[in-house]
């Protein structure tokens, strides 16, 4: 599902959303996002841009606590004169209706991007500007972030060097993607099968359907596999093991029967579940690695 931030924002929001942008410019990191900033804001009596453009550096640094020049700073951006939502709204309208979309702004195409959706016409328009270029930014929730993509998308314009790192003040650190990759491309693995990725919750190779269980369980059949008591490339074996577990009444029910059945493989689980070393049972499609940065749209787009 999308999740993007609108380019055109409500006046009042457009504003705070450039004065927190010179704040994360600045360095001071007293707001980890928009929202708190714009709270903060709000708080003081910023609920207008009117009663904003009246306020000054002073009010801001006694108000916010920030700094006198930051303060300064934002007082300029308050007090600065910009294109209303409509007439914004009207360009955007223009600019689709008369350029293709290699001539939009780029705020543009972002505005309009799926980033689940390598294929689509935004994704293809922003791979052949930035090809395998790390830009797409989402949050530690996964969440796509309008606002740090355009910040990464600024730094490939000001050609700075690449980096697949995005810092929030808050010290948070997230991975930033290519076009077409991202964290929803994590898969799910099958345990006999651990560097197959499970599609709609199906091995294709043993034809068993092992997405509805719970990764312990998964992880006790790897070692259960690993130990050689039942293979991966015997499929009755297999669907034996498989028809168990569907017929267990949840996860407790079936981790108890593998611990009953196979203590050897159990305790080897429990023994790398204990040193962190415990197999992730996840494929991560979306990282910023050779398959990627060699063929974005290629090797990997069945997945």
């Amino acid at each position: 599902m999308q999740s993007t931030t609108p380019v055109i924002l409500t006046p009042v929001s457009q504003k705070i959303e450039k004065a927190f942008h010179l704040l994360l410019q600045s360095g001071f990191d007293k707001w980890s996002t928009v929202e708190e900033f714009t709270e903060a804001v709000k708080k003081m009596g910023g609920v207008s841009v009117e009663l904003l453009a009246k306020a000054t550096w002073e009010d801001f640094e006694s108000g916010l606590g920030v700094p006198r020049l930051i303060a300064k700073g934002l007082a300029d951006v308050f007090r600065s004169k910009d294109k209303t939502v409509a007439e914004g709204r009207e360009e955007v309208l223009t600019i689709k209706a008369h350029k293709p979309m290699t001539d939009w702004p780029v705020e543009m195409v972002v505005a309009d991007l799926d980033p689940t959706k390598p294929n689509s016409p935004e994704s293809k328009e922003l791979a052949r500007r930035f090809g395998a270029r790390p830009i797409l930014v989402f949050d530690a929730n996964g969440v796509f972030d309008f606002t740090g993509t355009c910040r990464m998308i600024e730094r490939a314009e000001r050609d700075e060097p690449e980096t697949d790192l995005y810092s929030y003040p808050n010290g948070v650190v997230v991975t930033v993607y290519a076009v077409g990759f991202g964290p929803f491309r994590l898969k799910d693995a099958c345990p006999f099968h651990p560097d197959t990725p499970l599609i709609d919750g199906r091995c294709y190779k043993c034809q068993a359907e092992w997405g509805g269980f719970a990764k312990d369980v998964r992880q006790v059949i790897f070692y259960v596999g690993q130990s050689g008591f039942i293979r991966g490339d015997n499929r009755a074996q297999v669907h034996e093991l498989f028809g168990r577990m569907v017929s267990a009444s949840g996860p407790a029910d079936q981790m108890s029967w593998l611990g009953t059945m196979y203590p050897e493989a159990m305790k080897e689980y429990r023994e790398a579940k204990a040193h962190g070393t415990v197999v992730p049972l996840t494929l991560d499609l979306g990282t910023n690695g050779k398959a990627k940065r060699d063929d974005p749209f290629g090797k990997n787009r069945q997945f």
